[in-house]
């Protein structure tokens, strides 16, 4: 399935669309201040009209009336108002008065008197932002050269209206981009930048300002990730009714294809457990678990699930099953063949190891003792020459075999085993390590084996009567001595596991009603009374049910 891919440039799609709408682009405001219709003012831009904000003395829509501030002067003793343009007006005085508003008399003759004020200085501020303006006036001084009252110079603030501001917090930063910008409040320069891991598609433009006019505009080329994660796919269909899995997928897309260190970070999958709905109002579901198989003695469990849960069995360090154990498997919370786990059980090592050789004499009768004795002594005498008889690395017995119709001779070679380390003994059956007291063994079975081999190829005819005797070899047989209680294994020993009893040289389980939580034991545990179990083998005492439980449970 492909996944739905995001528009280029911004531009939008409705659901299940297979076209995108271009992205308007942001619109252009009319600049309706290019004209300066504010002619006594600054002029503000807004979005379909202007406002102007008039310099002192000036009132009007467009600053157009002059204020007339003669018109409540405060002149005195006939003095007279002049306005200055800027809503400051002067009061001209006649020659017998002076100050501010005329205020002062002048006596000629005895004091000093004042000129009139010079006109106003310019604003410092040429356009926007309070400036100062400042006057001065001369002192006529009297015949006795008196200073004038008061001061030669005065000063103002004027044009208060506020300069427009070139501020980078104006300008419209998409996420993974920033500006660095330089200059002054009036004039800005600021040009774009990507975070990491972000980059520009295009080579963006720098935005400059003056007197808060931003160009191209306040919007901000932005940067794009240099590796981004389209959206997940819908999940899949659950993989079973009953503990299933489903998944999804999402694609990278990344602008450095040959560069896998930058490329998306997380998977690009993902798993969930599920169960598949049914039409049923109930769930008809059950889970299968691990945890629903009953433990057993040194057995440990590897589970796989897949549309069921399939469990193996294998023994811990220095333990063997005695027979190659089943595969557990469990469907819609059904175990098979159970969920009684068989137990592992322990090794013992072999008392002796041996081979046994059977020679027949047809011609010869049964129970003639003395010939039997003599064939005995013969046979002992050659074995002398086995190899293993040679280097006192094995025993050598003679014996008849009781006769029915003819006459049988066994000869049997016996080595003692090696004595074991049972942590020795948990390391071969692991892993097949070897150590002194195993290459010992191996050598005693290659030993055998030689010796097994010269005697078959060896010449071991006997006379009766001083006439050679035809006889018929039969096939040698190899045997494994165990202590009492165990059974043969290859060259080793078991006991009998939890559950089993030895009995008769073999193993039994425990009858319903017992119990035996011991390897190699030779009897099982009773129930307490009024409780039995529900099967035969139990290894422990928890499956003792009260009888009524046990018979439902079966």
């Amino acid at each position: 399935m492909i996944p739905c891919l995001p528009c280029p440039d911004g531009g939008t799609s409705g659901r299940g669309s297979r076209k995108c709408t271009p992205k308007q682009p942001h619109p252009v405001i009319e600049d309706h201040c290019k004209s300066s219709p504010c002619g006594n003012g600054t002029c503000q831009n807004r979005k379909d009209n202007f406002t102007c904000s008039c310099f002192s003395g000036y009132r009007g829509d467009r600053c157009e009336i002059a204020i007339d501030v003669c018109t409540n002067s405060r002149c005195e003793n006939g003095g007279r108002c002049t306005a200055d343009g800027s809503g400051y007006y002067t009061c001209v005085c006649p020659k017998k008065f002076s100050g501010f508003f005329c205020q002062l008399s002048a006596l000629e003759g005895n004091h000093s008197r004042w000129e009139e004020w010079s006109p106003w200085s310019n604003c410092s501020a040429k356009t926007c932002g309070e400036g100062i303006q400042n006057r001065s006036r001369i002192c006529v001084k009297n015949a006795k050269q008196i200073p004038c009252h008061g001061d030669s110079s005065e000063k103002r603030f004027c044009n208060k209206a506020k300069c427009p501001v070139c501020s980078s917090d104006d300008l419209l930063i998409p996420f993974g981009t920033s500006v660095n910008c330089s200059g002054s409040t009036r004039s800005t320069v600021c040009r774009p930048v990507c975070d990491p891991e972000f980059v520009f598609k295009t080579k963006p433009p720098a935005y400059t300002c003056i007197n808060n006019k931003w160009s191209p505009g306040k919007l901000v080329q932005p940067c794009v990730p240099v590796s981004f994660w389209f959206k997940w796919s819908p999940w899949s269909e659950c993989t079973s009714q009953c503990s299933g899995e489903r998944m999804r997928v999402r694609t990278c897309n990344s602008t450095h294809e040959h560069d896998k260190s930058r490329h998306c970070p997380g998977e690009d999958f993902q798993k969930m457990s599920c169960k598949r709905k049914t039409n049923a109002t109930e769930d008809v579901c059950n889970d299968c678990s691990e945890d629903d198989l009953v433990s057993a003695y040194g057995v440990s469990v590897n589970c796989t699930r897949n549309n069921s849960l399939t469990c193996k069995l294998t023994c811990d360090p220095g333990l063997v099953f005695i027979n190659e154990p089943p595969v557990f498997t469990c469907n819609n919370g059904l175990w098979t063949p159970s969920k009684n786990l068989i137990p592992c059980t322990n090794i013992v090592p072999p008392e002796t190891l041996s081979v046994k050789f059977i020679t027949q004499y047809p011609d010869l009768k049964c129970g003639d003792c003395e010939t039997t004795n003599d064939i005995k002594w013969q046979l002992l005498k050659k074995s002398r020459a086995i190899t293993c008889v040679l280097s006192n690395k094995c025993l050598v017995d003679v014996k008849e075999i009781p006769c029915e119709t003819k006459v049988r001779i066994q000869m049997s070679l016996e080595i003692n085993s090696p004595s074991y380390n049972l942590s020795q003994l948990e390391d071969f059956v692991e892993d097949g390590t070897k150590n002194n007291i195993l290459s010992e063994l191996e050598t005693s079975i290659r030993v055998l084996d030689e010796s097994s081999l010269f005697v078959k190829k060896a010449n071991f005819t006997v006379t009766v009567n001083k006439v050679a005797t035809p006889e018929i070899r039969e096939t040698s047989l190899g045997s494994v001595k165990c202590p009492n209680g165990t059974l043969t294994q290859g060259l080793l020993c078991v006991k009998c596991p939890p559950g089993t009893y030895f009995v008769d040289k073999a193993c039994q389980m425990c009858p319903r009603g017992t119990y035996q939580i011991y390897p190699g034991r030779h009897s099982c545990e009773s129930c307490p009374t009024a409780t039995t179990t529900k099967n035969m083998g139990s290894f422990n005492a928890t499956a003792c049910l009260i009888n009524n439980e046990a018979s439902s449970n079966m």
